[in-house]
């Protein structure tokens, strides 16, 4: 269903309310998307690596950081290194000048909290990384829970970080929904047996989520709070 038009994307089978979310950060929660191309790009630049256009980085958003940018130089296990060490020594910098919620997000996480709804964060950040983050922007109370890119073997899409998201909330996948921005994010809910929204205003487009087919497409992240919770 396309919240606020009325369109069936995925037609959701009857059954009980959520009583759970998982959540992505990056593109879901927080726009980022300047913060982290420009680091990159940084990135390239400070090794003398070829250019890549933003949007070719953007749509690498939600991959763990080694595959970003093994991608983007296919450089050799030293190179990415380098770049790894070199875009963490910048990112927060760069964060804190252009990374800001999206619309509504606070509003719905105080309603979902209020409701007693337990949310936990599956993100391909580092946990210090998303850990910082979630200080300087005040986020940290809503979440019973993250999983980040550095507590799990297999990274999005697998969906290995829901699993643990599950269990660290103590939910069951027929009663918890996945929100995303990517299809990284859908396959990694769908993976886990979860419900799954994608949110259209992120890294990957309107037509690649619905290609997936989620049980929500959103066209903002207020429409979170008027699906069917406890």
């Amino acid at each position: 269903m396309v919240m606020g038009s009325g369109t069936t994307v995925a037609g959701r089978p009857a059954g009980p309310p959520f009583r759970a979310l998982i959540l992505d950060f990056d593109g879901t929660l927080v726009d980022s998307r300047r913060s982290i191309v420009e680091s990159m790009e940084a990135v390239l630049a400070h090794l003398g690596l070829p250019p890549v256009p933003g949007d070719q980085i953007a749509a690498l958003i939600g991959l763990p950081l080694e595959g970003v940018f093994a991608r983007l130089s296919k450089g050799e296990p030293e190179t990415i290194a380098a770049m790894l060490a070199h875009y963490r020594s910048i990112f927060q910098r760069y964060s804190r000048a252009h990374s800001r919620l999206f619309p509504g997000v606070r509003e719905t996480l105080e309603a979902l909290q209020t409701r007693g709804i337990p949310m936990a964060i599956a993100t391909s950040k580092s946990r210090p990384g998303l850990e910082e983050q979630l200080d300087w922007m005040g986020l940290r109370s809503f979440f019973t829970a993250w999983v980040t890119n550095t507590d799990v073997t297999e990274k999005k899409p697998h969906p290995e970080m829901a699993h643990r998201a599950l269990a660290a909330l103590g939910a069951v996948p027929e009663t918890t929904l996945v929100v995303g921005d990517t299809t990284y994010d859908l396959h990694m809910g769908r993976g886990a047996g979860c419900a799954t929204a994608g949110v259209v205003y992120g890294n990957h487009s309107r037509e690649e989520l619905a290609a997936l087919a989620p049980d929500y497409l959103l066209e903002h992240f207020g429409q979170v709070a008027e699906l069917p919770w406890q």
